[in-house]
């Protein structure tokens, strides 16, 4: 039977699109002591200032868990690796527990789900206050090329292991050997792990960010056959949820069946993932690596029916070598994580600080256009350039309205020749977070405009 193991993923509801919490910078991540051992750590270990370890006593009957996730680029967050481990004497009857504890907790499991297209629910954190006794197996432990360090949190009375790597290459469906030194006695193990083989996501593209609605089925698909086990996690608001796949290359999810009632982030994460069980000394370790795609969108309970999906540019690159709109359409997309790279300083009687996207429109001689824009969840503003190298090319702009009504603004070209302008949709305040929003266009030949 095929076991799942799903670990450490950071906060949704954050939103930031970096890695799990790093260390705080005051945490005593390590210490001078000879021994190596800080003589605040909550272990059982000998801590004396004597350097030779030679007659200490390694532990026996204890357990680990030891998580080795790759995360592959995507819209918001950069490719990286990140190591971590705990040691203690319970381990609460997580299966996961690398991956519970509450300096970088996401999601923990009580169990796996066991066969395809099963899912199971999160589980509570892991209970710090329980009396867990937490092991020292020296200042760093490796895992094939990546390594992990000591974190001992005095403050809190919790210690761990934790790094994260953003320059070693990922080994794809390599062994790996594990290799410490500490409470648990030296261990230099052989090809105790091997990690999954590559995953190509072919859909949703992990390098977008969606907008899903009541109704919606999301097809996920990936290049089947590859080592290790397919697995999807869900995460929003009101749901954390992880599933088993088969590994036949493809996976409708209807999004109604998760019974959502609130708009918010989305996050799914698509991966492969491998496990070994490994004895360590007397000591039962579980080792998880994992290979994941994680795609960001936003749910709205609204109403798309009739139109389409537009990605807007994020840059002036982009927009000049983007097809340009030259008819009528009803559109919608998403700004979620775009930049605020244009300020058109007093060019614009109108003007927004916050991040924006830019569409490129064609316009034939005495053909105006006319947009309604409506940024749903932020205050919206939307100016014209005919020059998206230059913010202060402003042409005009338009912030009649708050958040969640439109901004209608029009552009007429005289002619003679063909005009091509860049659409600015911004947002008013640089703290805004636009996500979702709503597009009209309507084009018109008139005389006189």
């Amino acid at each position: 039977m095929r076991s799942l193991m799903i670990v450490g993923l950071v906060s949704l509801l954050a939103c930031n699109g970096d890695s799990d919490k790093k260390p705080k910078a005051d945490d005593p991540v390590v210490d001078t002591d000879s021994d190596g051992v800080d003589s605040d750590d909550t272990d059982d270990t000998d801590d004396t200032d004597d350097t030779d370890d030679t007659d200490t006593v390694a532990l026996t009957g204890d357990v680990g868990s030891i998580v080795l996730t790759h995360r592959n680029a995507s819209s918001r967050i950069r490719e990286h690796v990140v190591l971590r481990a705990l040691f203690v004497d319970d381990d609460q009857g997580f299966v996961n527990l690398a991956a519970c504890h509450p300096d970088y907790a996401y999601l923990c499991l009580n169990q796996s789900p066991s066969t395809p297209d099963d899912f199971v629910d999160a589980s509570a954190l892991f209970d710090v206050a329980a009396g867990t006794t937490y092991h020292y197996n020296g200042l760093t432990f490796d895992l094939g090329p990546f390594t992990s360090d000591f974190v001992n949190d005095t403050v809190n009375g919790w210690s761990y292991y934790w790094r994260e790597d953003t320059t070693t290459a990922w080994p794809a469906d390599r062994q790996l050997d594990l290799v410490f030194d500490g409470d648990y006695g030296a261990y230099a193990g052989n090809n105790d792990i091997r990690t999954p083989g590559a995953m190509t996501v072919n859909a949703p593209d992990p390098m977008s960010t969606h907008v899903w609605v009541p109704g919606d089925t999301v097809p996920f698909q990936w290049t089947p056959g590859a080592t290790g086990d397919v697995y999807l996690l869900v995460g929003t608001a009101e749901v954390k949820r992880v599933y088993l796949l088969d590994d036949d290359g493809s996976y409708d999810l209807d999004l109604d069946s998760l019974a959502m009632t609130l708009d918010g982030p989305v996050l799914f994460v698509l991966g492969r993932t491998t496990r070994s069980d490994v004895v360590a000394n007397g000591n039962e370790l579980s080792l998880v690596t994992q290979d994941d795609h994680w795609i960001y969108g936003d749910y709205f309970q609204i109403d798309l029916t009739g139109r389409t999906q537009l990605t807007a540019e994020t840059d002036c690159t982009a927009a000049q070598g983007a097809t340009a709109l030259t008819v009528d359409g009803l559109y919608y997309g998403n700004l979620r994580g775009y930049p605020s790279n244009l300020d058109p300083g007093g060019s614009c009687t109108h003007q927004g600080a916050g991040p924006e996207g830019l569409v490129k429109i064609e316009l034939a001689a005495s053909e105006q256009v006319t947009v309604d824009f409506n940024s749903v969840v932020a205050d919206a503003t939307l100016w014209f350039v005919d020059d998206c190298t230059n913010a202060n090319a402003c042409l005009d702009s338009a912030d009649a309205t708050l958040t969640g009504d439109s901004e209608i603004l029009s552009w007429y070209n005289p002619g003679p020749g063909a005009l091509t302008v860049y659409l600015v949709l911004d947002a008013y305040s640089s703290s805004a977070t636009p996500s979702l929003f709503l597009l009209d266009l309507d084009f018109e030949t008139i005389t006189t405009p």
